[in-house]
């Protein structure tokens, strides 16, 4: 129960940024590079439906324990007929500090994504404010991304004026773009160092910081850890009080044959 409240208070407490947009805008590939989790569990409208998973970010302790350091808020995206529950999201969360819209730069703004900016625009004092996001940028060539860059965000300043420029992002690895970006923006908006939000899993880590990636899903080794002195101790005596039990207990007598 302890537990349960711990992580509680954590949901409640802890800064939030929200991905979302629509289906297929590529929010899976970039969430997973920027927490560097190859094999982190999204969420899909497809799949799962309306729904929003919430993941612990941050050194925090392993194996998934909290505090992690801030939250994000993993949508399912929305299309034509799907998106009632992100948008509940961004009414009732006051802990959302900044809603990352993804785009693909390919398609460009579509319908849904209109409805979702004019929704963000009819809400009362928000708490948070929007990073457009321009996904799959190796589909547009260089010398015009600046050109779809602009036009995109023009069209969503018709709706959000304060908007700033869209991050440019690809997560092929050979063509990799804006990762560092996103993670300075989801920082920024939690107020906080980025060294302190993120970790990566490719540099050395200090024994008592978190193994793995920067999500609070860290996976277990396979190796056996190494046990305490008090664990140790522990076990010995309870060894040797099970040895004694034994030696005490009164033998029970042979009823087998004899063979002269």
């Amino acid at each position: 129960m302890s537990r349960v409240l711990a992580a509680s208070r954590v949901l409640t407490l802890t800064r939030q940024v929200l991905f979302t947009g629509h289906v297929e805008a590529g929010k899976s590939a970039l969430l997973r590079a920027v927490v560097n989790h190859k094999s982190l569990i999204t969420c899909s409208l497809r799949s799962n439906g309306e729904v929003i998973m919430l993941m612990g970010v941050g050194k925090g302790k392993p194996l998934g324990s909290f505090p992690a350091k801030l939250i994000i808020a993993d949508s399912a995206g929305y299309d034509e007929d799907h998106g009632s529950l992100v948008k509940l999201c961004m009414q009732i969360r006051p802990q959302l500090r900044r809603v990352f819209l993804m785009v693909d730069a390919a398609k460009g703004l579509r319908e849904p994504d209109q409805s979702m900016l004019q929704h963000i625009a009819n809400i009362t004092h928000p708490r948070f404010s929007v990073q457009p996001v321009l996904t799959k940028m190796d589909l547009i060539e260089p010398e015009n991304r600046d050109q779809v860059s602009q036009r995109i965000h023009e069209a969503i300043q018709v709706v959000l004026p304060r908007t700033p420029p869209p991050i440019l992002t690809c997560v092929r690895a050979e063509k990799r773009l804006g990762i560092e970006e996103m993670r300075r923006s989801i920082a920024e908006a939690c107020e906080m160092p980025v060294e302190e939000a993120f970790q990566s899993r490719n540099l050395p880590k200090p024994k008592s910081a978190a193994r793995g990636d920067a999500t609070n899903r860290t996976p277990v080794s396979g190796r056996p850890h190494a046990a305490s002195p008090t664990l140790t101790r522990m076990a010995r005596l309870a060894a040797e009080s099970a040895a004694d039990t034994a030696r005490r207990r009164p033998s029970k007598p042979s009823f087998g044959l004899k063979m002269h």
